[in-house]
C-alpha cells in the first residue's frame, strides 16, 4: 500500500505546517486557501507522480488539468475544510481517489484526528481510527448524500461533505451491494 505513507506524511505536513503559522487567501470562488494547502498539494503531486509515473493527477489548487486525459487520474484535495483548519479545528481532511474510466478508489485521512476512511470499488468502504477498522454500511444514494456506520459514531454526510461525496462515487459502482 503506497498511498496511505504517502497520505501520512502529507498529514504530518499539514500539522506541522499549522503549528508553525499560516498564511491565507480568498480564492477567486471565494473560498479559502492556505499556504498548507499549496505544499500539501504539491507535496502529494510529487509523491503520487513518482510511485505512479504516467497516471494524471487533478488537485484543487493547481488548476492543471492535463491529467484528465490519462487512462488513470488521481484527484486531491489536499486540506478539504481549509477554514477548519486555519480555525486549529481538527475536522479537516487529506483526500484522494483514482479513476479509471469510473472510481476505483478514494481515501480520507483526518490527521488530526488520526481517522480513516477508504472505499475501493467491489470491495466496500472502511473506517480505521487508533482503535480499530470497521467496514461502513453505506445506504443507497439519498439527497444529501448520507454515511451510516455503527451506534458509537454516527455521521451525516451533506452535499458539501467530501468524504460523502468520494465515498458514495465508489459506492455507486458496487462498492457495498
Amino acid at each position: 500500500d503506497t498511498l496511505r505513507p504517502i497520505m501520512k506524511h502529507a498529514g504530518e505536513l499539514a500539522l506541522q505546517l499549522r503549528k508553525e503559522g499560516l498564511t491565507s487567501e480568498v480564492k477567486p470562488d471565494g473560498s479559502m486557501v492556505s499556504n498548507a494547502d499549496k505544499a500539501v498539494s504539491d507535496f502529494l503531486i510529487a509523491a503520487i507522480s513518482a510511485a505512479y509515473p504516467g497516471d494524471g493527477i487533478v488537485s484543487e489548487e493547481n488548476l492543471d488539468v492535463s491529467g484528465l486525459r490519462a487512462q488513470r487520474t488521481w484527484v486531491i484535495d489536499p486540506i478539504d475544510g481549509t477554514k477548519h483548519y486555519i480555525n486549529n479545528g481538527p475536522m479537516f481532511a487529506i483526500m484522494v481517489c483514482l479513476f479509471d474510466e469510473d472510481p476505483v478508489f478514494s481515501v480520507i485521512y483526518h490527521p488530526a484526528l488520526r481517522r480513516w476512511y477508504w472505499a475501493e470499488r467491489g470491495k466496500g468502504a472502511y473506517i480505521k481510527d487508533h482503535k480499530r477498522t470497521r467496514r461502513l454500511h453505506l445506504q443507497p444514494p439519498h439527497d444529501p448524500p448520507r454515511i451510516i456506520h455503527g451506534e458509537e459514531c454516527p455521521h451525516k454526510v451533506g452535499t458539501e461533505g467530501g468524504k460523502g461525496i468520494m465515498v458514495n462515487y465508489v459506492y455507486l459502482d458496487g462498492a457495498d451491494p
